[in-house]
């Protein structure tokens, strides 16, 4: 292997080969194939298709926030 020609051909293999080590990483809880998507509810995004862990006792997002308080409809107190 030659000069430039050389080091192409070293880095599209070392890509190929972390690209195939992660393929086998990235996969859900339950065995299948991981796939981009939305996290999981209140829980931290993890892997491609994990459901992330379960939040800790008292931690409230944005959203339940929003929920507790009402939408904003009916009579205020």
């Amino acid at each position: 292997m030659e000069g430039p020609r050389g080091w192409l051909v070293l880095c599209v293999l070392a890509i190929s080969l972390a690209s195939m080590v992660t393929e086998d990483l990235c996969r859900a809880p339950d065995g299948k194939k991981g796939e981009a998507g939305r996290p999981g509810r209140r829980g931290r995004p993890g892997l491609k298709g994990e459901q992330g862990e379960p939040a800790p006792s008292g931690f409230r997002d944005s959203h339940s926030r929003r929920k507790a308080r009402g939408n904003g409809k009916g009579k205020r107190s």
